[in-house]
């Protein structure tokens, strides 16, 4: 004991007699079998529960989430694994999902060909991904009935689907994927360090990019402005400067691979879709209300029905 009557600090003589303190590394815990087993049982059992619904939705002719667009994936992911990497001879929109949700396909392709069961199996484990994901952020930093109560009210929103939000949900080829990719790029800059999960984040929002240019809103508004009030409450504009800069070079890299594939005969982007014309859009933002509350299961009327007639052809550009 020092004579403070605190102990004295782990200190031992070196081979030439300088003091050298004991190098004490971090032991990593890694889970066990049985706990590894119980994350791939609930896992699998999520997954089925959704696949299910998912099934379910099509005797629903009012919200039934299987139409053309979850088809073309499928077909995008056939093309993949017979060879065409770059799908050149395609043409896609902006959201083509080559590199978001069409992998998830491929190897539902290897894995099971060409079938009927990727239409409901892949948004299903998308969706599950989404939930896990977002439950283990929900929970960063919390622990017990707080933990709980996060990751619960999170179920209880998204975990839990009306007919009507299980629609998107559960509808393949329609952002979530996106999503997905987004949370993980937001966990890879939770540093706010220029580590590896910068990098991982870079990766992530430029495969968002390349596959759906919806990944701007989901993903880089909320990257740069978490880096932009970052600087702001620190008074250091460095404090910032990781998240910004990944949410730049994502930009210039999703720009240098798309211009490379469309040299290399990949696939061409198609006519956008088309938008609600000035006198159409008051009536859509009216009915806005209505819709939310159906996604919470609450509301009554017809999903997706506004009375107003569609802006253009339904698209066709995908061949």
């Amino acid at each position: 004991m020092a004579a403070t009557g605190t102990p004295a600090p782990d200190v031992r003589a070196g081979r030439w007699g300088f003091a050298v303190r004991p190098l004490r590394v971090a032991r990593r815990t890694f889970p066990s079998p049985a706990t590894l087993a119980c994350w791939v049982l609930a896992f699998t059992a999520v997954v089925a529960l959704l696949y299910n619904l998912a099934m379910r939705l099509t005797t629903d002719a009012g919200v039934s989430a299987i139409e053309s667009d979850v088809a073309t994936p499928v077909l995008q992911a056939q093309s993949i694994v017979q060879g065409h990497l770059l799908l050149g001879g395609w043409r896609l929109l902006y959201d083509s999902y080559w590199t978001v949700e069409v992998p998830f396909y491929t190897l539902g392709v290897l894995v099971a060909g060409v079938s009927p069961v990727l239409l409901y199996l892949v948004p299903a484990v998308l969706a599950t991904l989404l939930l896990l994901t977002a439950g283990l952020m929900a929970k960063q930093g919390l622990r017990g009935g707080t933990a709980a109560a996060a990751v619960g009210t999170l179920i209880a929103l998204i975990g839990l689907p009306s007919n009507v939000w299980a629609t998107v949900f559960l509808h393949g080829a329609w952002h979530v994927g996106t999503m997905l990719w987004c949370l993980l790029a937001f966990a890879g800059l939770r540093s706010g360090r220029w580590r590896a999960g910068w990098w991982v984040a870079v990766v992530l929002l430029t495969a968002g990019l390349l596959g759906d240019l919806q990944t701007a809103v989901y993903g880089l508004g909320p990257v740069v402005g978490a880096g932009v009030l970052a600087s702001i409450r620190t008074r250091r504009w460095l404090a910032g400067a990781p998240a910004v800069s990944a949410a730049a070079v994502s930009v210039l890299a999703a720009y240098l691979i798309r211009t490379a594939v469309a040299a290399l005969g990949g696939y061409s982007i198609g006519t956008i879709n088309a938008s609600a014309t000035p006198d159409q859009r008051p009536l859509n933002l009216g009915n806005i209300p209505g819709w939310l509350l159906q996604v919470f299961g609450a509301g009554t009327g017809q999903w997706g029905n506004t009375g107003v007639p569609a802006a253009g052809p339904p698209r066709a550009e995908r061949t």
